[in-house]
């Protein structure tokens, strides 16, 4: 019997940097580029037939249009592709992955996101394509076409030697290839001479649930002991308040008193944080960009989670070591 052949979809919303024949740089900046971009990479088309679609160019900021964007066109998608491919900016990659996570729940098709090793057009990415013969995307794209063939249960990050889950990838930059790794060690998948992949991964059995919002505008800062904060809690337009503490200490008597007469939910997140205040959303033991997904997709789907106030306890896809 003949194998069926793959259909990947195959999503560019930057990362796209790589080198031509000719050692110039080459990136996926509108529609018209990727018939060019794709055929520096043939051994792609050899590994699947490809549905490439255009989220956003190289040097975007990715915003909550382009996340639902991704979701709606992979949700367009589940039935007519093997599986999907995600190419975003290396320094956006975390936030896209953890954002997507929450946004396509339990679904039955495998999510896989890479970039290149440095993504942009700027002057910086220029002198190291002078320094390099390879931007790392080939070796990331071929690997993540590959890792398609195996059911993973969330989305996941390809990149370098790893395959990491998306809500679990944190940056690593002691290392050349590997610019991420796993918070807790946790590994779905290596590559030395092939790629290894866990046998035990499988899909989700609950109902797949996929969401087309993530846009909440939500104020975030940085809390600094002795520091006030840069907001009123009383005057101003947010939906929410998301708070990254950079330390364990207890939080001043009059920070306290701002989130207990909060009229809108604030979110308080550190990897290790125990306790606070009975009125704040606690967030902790997951990575950053996994807990302010949480926060982003709870606040835009507030109508529809039913225990709003205890999300932050709740290990929706795994995100909690």
């Amino acid at each position: 019997m003949t194998k069926v052949r793959k259909k990947i979809t195959l999503l560019l919303a930057g990362g796209t940097a790589l080198l031509d024949q000719n050692k110039r740089l080459l990136t996926v900046q509108s529609p018209d580029d990727i018939e060019i971009w794709l055929k520096q990479m043939p051994e792609l088309g050899l590994l699947a037939e490809i549905e490439p679609i255009f989220i956003a160019p190289e040097d975007s900021i990715l915003t909550h249009a382009h996340w639902q964007e991704m979701a709606k066109q992979i949700a367009e998608h589940l039935d007519s592709s093997s599986g999907f491919v995600v190419v975003s900016r290396s320094d956006q990659l975390l936030m896209t992955a953890s954002i997507l996570s929450f946004l396509l729940q339990n679904i039955k098709k495998t999510v896989v996101l890479t970039s290149a090793i440095r993504s942009g057009t700027t002057e910086q990415v220029k002198n190291i394509v002078d320094q390099k013969n390879d931007l790392g995307l080939r070796s990331n794209l071929i690997n993540a076409f590959q890792v398609l063939d195996y059911d993973l249960p969330t989305p996941a990050i390809m990149f370098g030697t790893r395959l990491i889950p998306g809500v679990k990838a944190i940056n690593d930059n002691n290392e050349g290839l590997n610019l991420f790794a796993s918070q807790d060690d946790n590994y779905w998948g290596r590559v030395d001479f092939g790629i290894s992949v866990k046998s035990s991964l499988a899909y989700h059995t609950a109902k797949p649930k996929i969401y087309n919002k993530i846009k909440a505008n939500i104020f975030v800062f940085d809390d600094l002991p002795g520091l006030a904060w840069p907001i009123n809690f009383g005057q101003n337009n947010y939906e929410a308040i998301f708070i990254k503490l950079n330390h364990q200490n207890k939080l001043e008597p009059a920070k306290i008193k701002q989130i207990k007469d909060s009229k809108i939910p604030v979110f308080l997140y550190h990897q290790a944080l125990v306790s606070g205040p009975d009125e704040a959303i606690i967030m902790t033991t997951c990575t950053f960009e996994s807990a302010l997904a949480k926060a982003l997709w709870a606040i835009a789907n507030k109508d529809k989670i039913a225990s709003f106030g205890q999300i932050g306890q709740q290990n929706i896809i795994g995100e909690l070591i």
